[in-house]
């Protein structure tokens, strides 16, 4: 994760650097909140250390479909603090950019925060079946067997089992969760991952990468 944690003394180090960084952090970069939450109608900003009459701030805010809004205001100067800014609209659900200027004396200072809108609740399944019955399967994917895989399902036999299904009329097909594991040794459950951030190696369909060809 391009951290040098390899002695105590370089942890600490790298420690105190993600303090300092954090503390320069005038908005949060990656901010979730869901759809119907009072906090989506606040910012929280921290205002440097200026002492200075007033300080001049600007929120914009780039919606995922390209819609832009901007708003103005100011504020007193001082030490470092955080303040809470209102946000006059409700963004609709998605990926938008918020931005924040903070501008004083010929100082200026911006960030961009990464503001994702998400649902109160997951879509019920009437609302997607508009009241009619479906029937899908589940399946563990690791325990598909196929002529073509290496021992464990992969993604091109999950491609198949979904095909299989929907001729079958099928409206889904459920899976274990597919985040990345030790896949060896204790402990090992797809609802235990080491990261949320990328997916199981083991699911790859080995015979469909490209590189293969070259080994």
């Amino acid at each position: 994760m391009g951290i040098d944690a390899s002695t105590e003394e370089r942890a600490s180090s790298a420690l105190r650097a993600l303090r300092r960084r954090r503390r320069h952090e005038w908005i949060a970069p990656v901010r979730v909140v869901r759809q119907r939450s009072r906090s989506l109608r606040t910012v929280a900003v921290r205002l440097p250390s200026w002492h200075v009459h007033e300080i001049r701030w600007t929120l914009r805010l780039r919606t995922e479909d390209g819609l832009e809004s901007e708003w103005h205001g100011a504020m007193f100067g001082g030490p470092a603090r955080r303040v809470s800014l209102a946000l006059p609209v409700v963004p609709p659900l998605g990926y938008h950019d918020l931005s924040i200027e903070l501008e004083s004396e010929g100082r200026r200072l911006a960030a961009t925060q990464r503001l994702i809108v998400v649902p109160s609740r997951c879509t019920p399944p009437e609302a997607r079946l508009h009241g009619h019955r479906a029937f899908g399967i589940t399946a563990n994917l690791y325990t598909v067997r196929s002529e073509r895989n290496w021992g464990a399902g992969d993604l091109k036999d999950l491609s198949r089992l979904a095909e299989w299904t929907a001729q079958a009329g099928g409206a889904f097909v459920g899976v274990n969760p597919l985040h990345a594991l030790r896949n060896e040794g204790y402990d090992v459950s797809p609802y235990s991952p080491i990261t949320r951030l990328f997916r199981n190696p083991l699911y790859i369909a080995v015979e469909d990468v490209p590189e293969l060809a070259h080994d």
